[in-house]
């Protein structure tokens, strides 16, 4: 069972556009967030929309659920427990769009998906819609490098793994100028962070490690 959770403002067309791209036969329950107050007529017509397109393609089981905006981290733990629901509930996947609907809504269940466990967290993907060319974006929030901090040591295996993957402890050992214990123990540390991968050729690095030293680089300032 696949689960996909929603905010939503007064346009339904994201919402149905990442349905569909994702595939409504594919699914077992759609939530809808839409803030605490009483609903917009807007609101109401997008999630008649939202309720026509599923029924036609089978999918019946569609709860609003009101979020407390006004609380922000109230409203938080209302998502991380609609998140964890999915999960207990046995949903393989949950895909959590954020592509509409009133901005801290957005931040609230942005900010849920993060504070989720490891085991959630690599069933979730992230959708964004991009509102000039309408594309939609998909995050798998297993690759975000949240809250990994590394040292100087393991940013350098890092750094020199990418440069050549597949490269054996003795390899690298040689290279960084690290002890074979030593860097053992580093490179276990970074498996664990699911930051590396180790082959039959080596290590490698996984796409969380790529995106969070993409995260680290920084460009020069351009001189006005």
């Amino acid at each position: 069972m696949e689960v996909f959770i929603s905010t939503l403002g007064f346009d339904e067309r994201p919402v149905i556009r990442t349905l569909l791209s994702i595939g409504i036969e594919n699914l077992g329950k759609l939530v809808i967030l839409v803030p605490n107050w009483e609903m917009d007529e807007r609101t109401v017509s997008a999630i008649n929309e939202i309720k026509k397109i599923t029924g036609i393609a089978g999918l019946e089981e569609i709860v609003v659920e009101k979020i407390n905006v006004d609380d922000f981290w109230a409203g938080v733990g209302q998502i991380t427990n609609i998140l964890y629901q999915a999960y207990i509930g046995g949903a393989e996947k949950i895909h959590v769009n954020i592509s509409g609907g009133l901005r801290i809504l957005v931040i609230q269940t942005y900010t849920a998906t993060l504070l989720t466990n490891r085991e959630l967290q690599d069933r979730t993907t992230i959708y964004i819609m991009l509102e000039t060319t309408k594309e939609i974006k998909k995050i798998k929030l297993s690759e975000i490098p949240i809250c990994t901090q590394i040292g100087l040591d393991e940013k350098n295996i890092l750094m020199e793994i990418i440069k050549n993957e597949s490269q054996t402890l003795t390899t690298l050992s040689r290279k960084l100028s690290i002890p074979k214990t030593t860097l053992w123990k580093k490179l276990k540390k970074l498996e664990t962070n699911k930051l590396i991968t180790k082959t039959r050729k080596g290590y490698t690095l996984t796409p969380k490690a790529k995106n969070l030293l993409k995260s680290q680089i920084h460009n020069k300032p351009t001189q006005l």
